[in-house]
């Protein structure tokens, strides 16, 4: 289990258990290797040695890239201090709320919703809810805003949500520091 807790910054909470995004990032980085090496030996097997390495190069880059923005998640999480909520899903996205913005905070069961929560961080076209998770058995808390906040969902796109859903080991803890 991660820990948490107070630190210079404020109350640090996780994103809930990383279990289950780190499968993902495995199963991603299994599939990325196997691509890299079977375009390396397709390349080798057709082109000259230098152009062949240039492909293979090419492949194993963005691959790269890829399993570092995905393993980041596995850093995410949710600082509270007195000035701010900070949300950080890695390099993937993140909010930073000023505290006179947050309305309400409480548990949230998703169960009863009809627009489930997603593993990794979105707001769904049309919905102002921000929902973060790595996925996992874990509990949420859904923070109700006075306005809109300005969530980065990833290096280039962002959304505004007047809600934040957001996955913790320690929910009641959370929401006993949110509560103005």
């Amino acid at each position: 289990m991660e820990q948490t807790g107070q630190s210079a910054r404020g109350a640090v909470f996780d994103l809930g258990p990383r279990l289950a995004w780190a499968c993902l990032t495995l199963g991603v980085a299994l599939i990325g290797f196997m691509e890299v090496v079977g375009v390396a030996a397709l390349s080798f097997a057709l082109l000259p040695p230098a152009p062949a390495a240039a492909v293979a190069v090419l492949f194993l880059i963005p691959t790269g890239a890829l399993l570092v923005v995905l393993a980041s998640a596995l850093t995410g999480r949710i600082v509270v201090d007195s000035v701010s909520l900070t949300m950080r899903f890695g390099l993937l996205g993140g909010v930073e709320v000023p505290r006179a913005l947050i309305s309400r905070a409480e548990r949230y069961d998703p169960v009863t919703t009809l627009n489930p929560i997603g593993l990794g961080i979105d707001v769904p076209f049309g919905s102002g809810r921000a929902t973060a998770t790595r996925g996992g058995p874990a509990s949420f808390v859904r923070v109700t805003l006075r306005g809109p906040a300005r969530v980065r969902l990833t290096v280039w796109r962002h959304a505004l949500a007047n809600e934040l859903v957001l996955s913790t080991s320690r929910p009641d803890e959370l929401v006993e520091l949110l509560c103005p």
